[in-house]
């Protein structure tokens, strides 16, 4: 089902401009959507042979850098040329849209029934050091292919926009992006073993399979739909944090640590233990990274980093960790102190604190760290004040949850979702008299590019 070739749109008079195999047929320069120029800039987007978009990365630092695909652009740059060519009746504009679809497709990867736009591992915009998929890229896609579908009249998009769809629905244990519950089911921006329900992502995605349920009339789509409300309901109280008057980013947070072993004992192995059941396996030998699950040695003073979840109130995380020793003696688990920085996020200090001891006999021992929550929630920050719009700091992303849990209310009728954007709301109100936004280039109004 791979496209070999640029599809020639016959409903209209567009000829081909480009085949995929970067033979060029016509000038294949970006056409910047006018009133678009500022957003265009931002995002360094440029067209390759295909028509398809991408950027030259920031901070290779060489002046010759090669353009690369960027998967969400594709969706940026389709959406507003078809916006621009509504507007204005410019086909180029609708030629640029539609190029760009067939490139997408041909750009994708086909698993099973699923059609699926890779991060691949050696890309610039990949952060995860693995190839991966998304669940915000791939519903962005199935919303417009199925507009490319509407107004082309090719079926190609319509089993695109289908095909996409499907790849909601392959669940995180078998390399996808949807997270399964009791209570329902959520779906992952970047993939991680342990879930991180980034709240803005999951509240978009559900926009979007909304959204092309109700034109495509897909049954699966609305049932994919209500499995996760029901989820989101029983996770959104997680969110909430008085504390700071603001609403949490996401479920999870990355966390660094130290193991202190005395003597020559040394770490066999170790697992991470979430309170919902998960399991993952620590990996040894490899510098410990943000958001990675791992150790960088196994004797001595040991750097480490682990996830850790906060959807759980009845039970802890776990490190369960094998440990040999030659002697008797200790190990010691080390965390730092975590605290908000509204312009950054989670801020963690350089010293490291002793959290567990635990005693090591001669032998093989079985060591469990039973980690509470108050010493790591906040790795799981706070919205932020990290977005720059005209030199100042917006908390883009709490008014970005209450817009869209005003719009979930206006969708399902369910006041829970009323009430969480009427208090988040109002928690803005009290941001002016609090000391810790309290910084000259922050702004504490809404973001003038949005309206809630």
């Amino acid at each position: 089902m791979y496209i070999k070739q640029y599809r020639p749109f016959l409903i209209m008079d567009i000829n081909p401009m480009v085949d995929l195999d970067g033979n060029s047929a016509a000038n294949t320069q970006l056409i910047v959507p006018p009133g678009s120029e500022e957003l265009f800039r931002f995002y360094r987007m440029q067209l390759l042979p295909d028509g398809f978009p991408g950027a030259t990365p920031i901070g290779l630092g060489l002046p010759n850098a090669s353009v690369q695909p960027h998967p969400l652009y594709g969706v940026y740059l389709i959406r507003m040329s078809l916006d621009a060519w509504e507007a204005q009746g410019e086909n180029q504009l609708l030629q640029q849209a539609v190029r760009a679809g067939y490139a997408a497709i041909n750009r994708m990867d086909w698993r099973s029934e699923a059609l699926i736009f890779i991060y691949p591992q050696n890309s610039a915009f990949n952060r995860l050091n693995r190839d991966y998929y998304s669940a915000l890229t791939q519903v962005k896609y199935v919303t417009t292919f199925w507009r490319l579908y509407l107004i082309t009249k090719d079926d190609l998009f319509k089993t695109a926009a289908d095909a996409a769809f499907s790849s909601l629905t392959i669940p995180i244990e078998e390399g996808g992006v949807m997270v399964r519950r009791p209570e329902g089911i959520s779906f992952e921006e970047a993939p991680h073993p342990v879930p991180t329900f980034i709240l803005n992502g999951w509240l978009s995605i559900l926009e979007n399979i909304y959204r092309f349920a109700k034109k495509a009339k897909s049954k699966k789509g609305l049932q994919l739909f209500h499995s996760s409300i029901s989820l989101l309901k029983t996770l959104l109280p997680y969110y909430d944090m008085p504390k700071f008057k603001t609403s949490r980013y996401a479920l999870a947070g990355s966390v660094p640590f130290k193991l202190q072993l005395s003597h020559n004992a040394r770490v066999v192995s170790g697992l991470l233990v979430t309170p919902h059941g998960i399991s993952v396996p620590f990996e040894i030998g490899k510098p410990s990274e943000r958001w990675s699950i791992g150790l960088d040695k196994t004797t001595g003073e040991i750097s480490g980093n682990f996830v850790f979840p906060i959807d759980s109130i009845f039970k802890m995380t776990r490190i369960e960790l094998t440990v040999e020793s030659d002697y008797e003696g200790t190990i010691e688990f080390l965390a730092p102190p975590i605290s908000y920085n509204p312009l950054r996020g989670a801020q963690y200090h350089k010293d490291f604190r002793r959290q567990r001891i635990s005693p090591l006999a001669i032998g093989t021992n079985n060591v469990v760290f039973k980690l509470k929550s108050k010493p790591y929630e906040i790795s799981a920050y706070p919205t932020n004040f990290k977005k720059k719009i005209a030199g100042k700091h917006y908390n883009v992303y709490h008014f970005m949850h209450i817009k869209s849990l005003r719009q979930l209310h206006q969708i399902t009728g369910d006041s829970v979702f009323k009430n969480y954007a009427d208090k988040w709301f109002e928690y803005t109100r009290h941001w002016p008299s609090m000391q810790i936004y309290q910084h000259k280039n922050i702004e504490l109004k809404c973001p003038p590019t949005m309206q809630i």
